[in-house]
């Protein structure tokens, strides 16, 4: 809630995992919100992003006016999720069965290609044969 005109702020979240923050996103720029009044601000995790455990995420609205950061109201644990991989195949895992010890698992774009055969390969980098 915007209480005076002209009051210049930006949110924040910060998600943490095991006592450990595993990242911080903000927004790129502090807005000045012209009018009092209630405002909404949302941001999308994308999805396949968790390892599996435990996250808890704190907001915070803050303002770096004067090149310090001030946080002008924070809320610790604000929202509290469990990201489940049930072993479908279709998540970031895939059909890996192992352990993978991690904090985040982002989907990334994977690419292989043939990129010619072994012993021209072995020949131009001089490996053994």
């Amino acid at each position: 809630m915007v209480l005076k005109p002209s009051a210049r702020f930006r949110c924040l979240v910060s998600v943490y995992t095991q006592g450990v923050c595993a990242f911080n996103s903000l927004e790129p720029t502090e807005t000045t919100y012209t009018e009092t009044g209630l405002y909404y601000a949302s941001v999308t995790i994308p999805a396949h992003l968790f390892s599996e455990n435990s996250y808890t995420v704190t907001v915070q609205l803050a303002t770096s006016l004067g090149g310090k950061k001030r946080s002008m109201a924070i809320i610790e644990d604000a929202l509290a999720l469990r990201a489940i991989d049930k072993g479908l195949g279709t998540s970031v895992r895939g059909d890996y069965g192992h352990n993978l010890v991690d904090i985040l698992r982002p989907r990334l774009a994977w690419e292989t290609r043939y990129t010619g055969e072994f012993q021209a390969v072995a020949s131009a980098l001089e490996l053994p044969q």
